[in-house]
C-alpha cells in the first residue's frame, strides 16, 4: 500500500493520512469492481495501477470536499442559531 500511497500523493500534490488511504482505497477498489462490472476491463487499460491511482485520488478529493461543506455547513447553522 505505501507504493500507492506515494503514487496517489504525487498525483494529489498532497500528503495523506493512512486513514484517508485506506478509506479512499476500500471506495476506490468498489468503484472499479463496479466498472469492470458493467463497462470491461477496457482490454486491461482498467487493471493498471495508474487506473487505481485514479480513482483513490478522486475519492480523496470526495471525502476531502465533503468533510469541507459540512464543516462550513457546521458554521452557518451556528450562526443562524445564535441570531435566534
Amino acid at each position: 500500500m505505501s507504493n500507492l500511497k506515494v503514487l496517489v500523493e504525487e498525483e494529489l500534490r498532497s500528503e495523506i493520512s493512512i486513514e484517508e488511504m485506506e478509506r479512499a482505497e476500500r471506495r476506490a477498489r468498489q468503484k472499479l469492481d463496479w466498472i469492470i462490472k458493467r463497462e470491461g476491463d477496457a482490454n486491461g487499460e482498467r487493471l493498471k495501477p495508474w487506473y487505481l491511482v485514479h480513482l483513490i485520488s478522486e475519492a480523496v478529493c470526495q471525502y476531502r470536499l465533503s468533510a469541507e461543506c459540512l464543516l462550513l455547513y457546521g458554521r452557518a447553522k451556528e450562526k443562524d442559531c445564535a441570531a435566534l
